[in-house]
């Protein structure tokens, strides 16, 4: 007991960190995740470590009548070193969750190679560290201390730099677990480095794992989120098997959205608009455009020829119909924004740029920008795949359509994104034909 008390907060990290471990592994098996998808796992086995090994330290520093000086340098050296990489795979960590940071060979290196160097110098200097007799506890200083604080606070500096290059590909949600474990992670460090006799590297480095796993990595929220999606996607379907017209509609034009804000995203077209949030929200809403289809019937959305004027009127009252039918599905859906990308999806994809679609004539910039992108995507399926009664037109012509559509039926900008994805493109379209 008298050990123990050196200790007491370790061992409560260590407890904690312990039960966030079991949760994470019992869910990752629950729900079939796969613990390669993330770095978690390996983030939780290093902290857990250097929990153990802060605990055992705080002990031994304190008791250095009982254990051999060479023993308490090497468990130090120990404990620094599952320190040091724990906080460099935290970085890791970080830039994995960021999507546009580049997996460049050089960014590998940068990632590892102040770790490399930390390692190096703590093990060389090791022998050098001399221990303090403080008002509460005793602790270590030394060449290898300071190459541990050095080393942490290039790493949250590296952190805050990619954090502020990227804020605009970051998700709001995301943005906030963030920049809520960078502060603690921050301050910890800043704390400790200023009053070492504080040892408070367990307890900062507690939180960041909690609020990682809160935020991002509960397999829980994962599997709420499959639910979402396999909801909509349901929706969707109920739609799809109406129409015998198109069959894997929904797949392709799903995925020629992902292209066009993939490369939009890329070319920085219309910066204001596109944030990770938008984007994600785009491909989510997507397969519902066609939704409200499913109140047209079925002897006009089946029907095998051209629609007659009156027919063609009431056709193109699936755009207004679908708008409302969404409104009333995620009328209790807490995030605003994507029931407005949705709402706009399905009310405005006919409309065209010269003002000439349906259903209220919109020119421009008047169409919202996920409706403009969608109307590329549906057009192209549209042409591109077998009717009753027509066959699939060549894939060149269908990019000619739209290539000729550029500034009188689509957004010059969504055009020139999307053919210069034309490989990929044909690819989606040649796969599910």
């Amino acid at each position: 007991m008298f050990v123990i008390q050196y200790a007491k907060t370790q061992i409560t990290c260590l407890v904690v960190l312990l039960y966030i471990a079991i949760n994470y592994f019992y869910e990752c098996n629950k729900y079939k995740r796969k613990l390669s998808d993330s770095y978690y796992d390996e983030i939780l086995l290093f902290c857990c470590v250097t929990i153990i090994y802060d605990g055992i330290t705080a002990c031994t520093v304190n008791l250095q009548e009982i254990v051999p000086h060479y023993i308490n340098i090497i468990l130090h050296g120990i404990f620094f070193v599952a320190l040091e990489t724990s906080v460099c795979l935290l970085f890791r960590y970080l830039r994995k969750t960021i999507r546009n940071v580049k997996r460049s060979t050089l960014f590998r290196v940068m990632i590892y190679l102040p770790w490399l160097i930390s390692v190096i110098l703590i093990i060389v200097f090791l022998p050098q560290i001399h221990f303090i007799e403080g008002a509460v506890t005793n602790y270590s200083m030394g060449v290898s201390v300071y190459v541990c604080y050095t080393t942490a606070f290039f790493y949250i500096g590296a952190c805050m730099v990619v954090v502020l290059r990227s804020w605009s590909y970051i998700t709001v949600s995301n943005r906030i677990a963030v920049c809520t474990y960078l502060f603690v992670f921050a301050g910890g460090s800043v704390l400790q480095s200023m009053l070492p006799e504080t040892l408070i590297t367990s307890v900062a480095i507690t939180l960041v794992v909690i609020c990682i796993y809160l935020n991002q990595e509960n397999p829980a929220f994962d599997e709420m989120k499959r639910s979402n999606k396999n909801m909509v996607m349901g929706f969707a379907d109920l739609v799809e098997d109406r129409d015998e017209n198109t069959g894997g509609h929904i797949k392709r034009t799903s995925e020629y959205v992902e292209l066009i804000v993939r490369c939009l995203r890329k070319k920085r077209a219309y910066r204001n608009i596109m944030t990770e949030d938008f984007c994600e929200y785009m491909v989510k809403a997507a397969p519902l455009h066609d939704i409200g289809k499913i109140s047209t019937p079925d002897a006009i959305l089946r029907k095998p020829g051209k629609l007659t004027e009156e027919e063609y009127e009431v056709m193109k009252q699936h755009t207004v119909r679908g708008s409302q039918i969404l409104l009333e599905i995620l009328k209790n859906m807490g995030d605003d924004d994507y029931k407005k990308v949705a709402y706009d999806v399905a009310r405005s994809h006919h409309e065209k740029w010269n003002g000439e679609g349906y259903p209220e004539g919109l020119s421009g910039m008047r169409i919202p920008l996920s409706a403009r992108i969608m109307a590329v995507a549906d057009v192209f399926d549209a042409v591109s795949q077998k009717r009753c009664y027509r066959d699939a037109m060549p894939i060149e012509k269908c990019f000619e359509i739209i290539e000729e559509g550029r500034g009188t039926d689509f957004d010059p900008a969504v055009v020139d994104a999307f053919l210069s994805m034309r490989d990929e493109a044909t690819e989606i379209c040649m796969q599910h034909r």
